[in-house]
């Protein structure tokens, strides 16, 4: 089902949509009107500091004006003691004050010409009370002068310096009356500046606020008046949209949230039939999960049998030992039932009895030991074995005469899957509950009989091994030599099947004397079993015939010989990697060659690969095979050994070259202790599993033997 959501517009009028109107937005306008009022601040600021700072020095000018008439009336205060005492403390007095009145003057910094004039008057002012005074003080001391004469000079100059004194305190005064004035104008004019400034932020703020509150208004309006119509069920209505701004906004989302509405509106009788099919739908979609519920737990169920046959034959496969194959087989079937009890028998045609070899579960209800005969079997067993196919034993619905051995061991209710291979029968798996009527499902029935099928392969294949493993004792019996105490040669001699109870590998060695000389072969036939055996046999008896027969026991001539007739014998993929060393005990020495061998290594005080010339593995081309000589001194080993060696593993990493030669310098060198120390390394380094052949040959002249 699809759901379909639709969008109806308004239909707009004939003469279209209204026009917008592009107006400042809200936001713009309270940032504009932010930073209005900042600068307004700012203003202001600067003003007051600059008001301040005017008045600061208009406050230390009238300071400055003030010392000055005090000054003035001081000069004049100490004019008349100096008159009336004319002595020079006075003198001295009077002229300290005048220059400290001079130096107010001249600190004064007038901003006015004004201020300047008035400066400049009473600088004028000083200079002639200066000069009066200096007159008069000449006055006061002079000699031999008339005294009425002398009088009357005095007090004319007393007049003149009392008519300056006034005339410098008046000029001090007009000066401190302009201070002030202007003073009074700074305060003035700030005040006009900040009201001014004010009055128009005031009139910017009242009108921006008249504006905005209009708009908003208006927008309230409308939208008020919409939703009063979208409420009477008109969902056509569309707010016209007259300013691009945040109202602007508004409408839009307003006329968007109308249209959907109205889409809603018109899709509801198609979402209730939509929502009825749906209901019909997941109606059916339930019924169906349902259906591939089952359908999963049943290919579970197919799946978990699957990976358990898959486990079961990978276990059973790895086994070549038949009790080992056996047991694990009634482990297995009793690990992947819910059933207490699993038996294997197998089926001895020629004498027509079964064998019970393996009991899992509850054994102790088992009695039974040792074979027994078919007639003394269950009426229901004897014809599963008859017939070679499954099926559940209903031991309780038999006649008591015709229950056999199924009452010795407690039976009431069996599953018996017999081991066919090639449609012959070589056994019987029983499961059951002693004493118990516990019913078989289908699953497990299945289960047993793919078990039973993959164990009957691994039954025979176990039996075959067995035999041939017979064989291969029977012919290592007749073919292998024993090692010879050979005088002045010691040899330290380690190896490994890949199955110990086999005994069938492809590795192989032969030590024997021949004149003066000792000849030691080791070597690896390309495979196992039976043929492995013939071949490394062959190669034995091939190289031994070419010695004692042969002129000489040189190692590339006896392998370029024993090559020469593989080649001709052996068939495509069968080829034996050899090395052939002879040496003399009582010189050391030694002529080597090699057909494809790993090279040996040579111990003394270090440990060292031996270079030796390539060869091609026997069997597989004629090759002329080359050979190295060199001296065995007393205290060296030579350590020979086939690929099983390096190629050991733990998990996905090999033994390798590195490892066996730290494993050589760890070693006492005496070739018994060398082949037995490196064979537990490599063990070790396996985990105790090696799953290939492995040989080990070291080689050391005997302590007392010397050149």
């Amino acid at each position: 089902m699809f759901h379909c959501n639709s969008r109806v517009f308004s239909p707009t009028p004939a003469h279209g949509p209204p026009r917008q109107r592009r107006r400042m937005r809200i936001k713009t306008q309270f940032v504009l009107t932010m930073v209005i009022f900042g600068i307004t601040l700012f203003i202001i600021g600067v003003s007051l500091v600059t008001t301040m700072g005017e008045m600061a020095r208009i406050d230390h000018e009238e300071s400055i004006v003030g010392d000055i008439s005090r000054g003035a009336a001081e000069l004049s205060y100490l004019s008349g003691n100096y008159l009336f005492y004319r002595e020079a403390p006075q003198h001295k007095r009077w002229i300290d004050e005048w220059t400290a009145v001079s130096d107010d003057v001249e600190a004064l910094k007038p901003e006015t010409s004004d201020e300047r004039m008035l400066k400049s008057h009473l600088q004028t002012d000083l200079a002639r009370l200066k000069a009066v005074f200096d007159d008069v003080s000449g006055q006061a001391t002079a000699t031999g002068v008339d005294e009425r004469n002398s009088l009357s000079q005095l007090q004319t100059s007393w007049n003149r310096l009392a008519v300056q004194r006034q005339t410098t305190s008046f000029d001090a005064l007009r000066l401190s009356r302009i201070l002030r004035d202007r003073e009074a104008y700074v305060s003035q004019r700030n005040v006009t500046l900040v009201s001014g400034v004010l009055f128009l932020f005031a009139v910017f703020l009242v009108t921006t606020y008249a504006i905005f509150y209009r708009q908003t208004l208006y927008a309230l309006a409308q939208l008020r008046g919409g939703t009063k119509i979208i409420g009477s069920g008109d969902l056509s209505y569309t707010i016209p949209v007259v300013h691009n701004d945040e109202i602007g906004e508004l409408s839009r989302a307003f006329n968007r949230m109308t249209s959907d509405l109205k889409g809603v509106i018109i899709s509801k009788a198609l979402l209730e039939r939509e929502m009825k099919e749906r209901e019909r739908a997941e109606r059916d979609l339930h019924e169906s999960m349902q259906r591939v519920r089952e359908l999963i737990e049943h290919r579970e169920r197919e799946l978990e049998t699957t990976k358990l046959l898959l486990g079961a034959a990978q276990a059973l496969t790895e086994w070549t030992d038949l009790n080992q194959v056996l047991q694990g087989l009634a482990d297995i079937v009793l690990a992947s039932t819910d059933h207490t009890r699993v038996t294997v028998q197998l089926w001895d045609e020629a004498r027509r009895e079964v064998h019970a070899i393996v009991v899992r579960g509850d054994t102790d209800s088992y009695p039974v030991q040792g074979a027994t005969a078919v007639e003394d079997l269950s009426r229901p067993l004897q014809e599963v074995i008859r017939t070679m196919s499954p099926a559940v034993l209903d031991i309780d619905s038999v006649p008591r005469e015709h229950r056999g051995q199924a009452t010795l061991i407690g039976a009431r209710l069996s599953l018996a899957v017999p081991l066919v291979y090639r449609q012959r029968l070589i056994g019987v798996v029983l499961v059951d509950d002693p004493g118990e009527r516990r019913e078989f499902q289908d699953r497990e029935i299945a289960l047993v009989q793919g078990i039973a099928a993959q164990a009957s392969v691994a039954v025979e294949n176990a039996r075959h091994y067995d035999e041939e493993r017979q064989v291969a004792d029977t012919l290592r019996s007749i073919f292998q030599r024993p090692v010879p105490d050979i005088p002045g040669i010691e040899l330290g001699i380690m190896g490994h099947y890949a199955s110990q109870a086999g005994r069938v590998g492809g590795d192989f060695y032969d030590v024997f004397e021949i004149g003066d000389e000792v000849v030691v072969l080791i070597g690896d036939v390309a495979g196992k079993g039976l043929a492995a055996v013939g071949l490394t046999e062959r190669v034995s008896s091939a190289v031994r015939a070419l010695s004692y027969a042969g002129d000489s026991a040189s190692p590339a001539d006896l392998l370029a010989r024993t090559n020469e007739s593989l080649v001709r014998q052996l068939t495509p993929g069968e080829f034996v990697t050899a090395i052939l060393l002879t040496i003399n005990p009582q010189t050391g020495a030694y002529r080597i060659a090699t057909a494809g061998h790993p090279l040996p290594f040579m111990c003394g005080s270090t440990c060292s690969r031996m270079e030796i010339p390539p060869g091609t593995p026997l069997g597989v081309i004629d090759f002329e095979y080359l050979e190295t000589a060199g001296m065995l001194s007393p205290g060296e080993v030579i350590v020979l050994y086939t690929d099983g060696v390096t190629e050991a593993r733990r998990d996905a990493d090999f033994y390798g070259e590195s490892r066996l030669l730290a494993a050589l310098e760890r070693q006492n060198h005496r070739a018994v202790d060398v082949a037995e120390g490196l064979f537990i390394d490599v063990d070790e380094y396996a985990r105790g599993r090696l799953a290939d052949d492995m040989l080990i040959l070291a080689l050391m002249l005997a302590p007392e033997t010397g050149h």
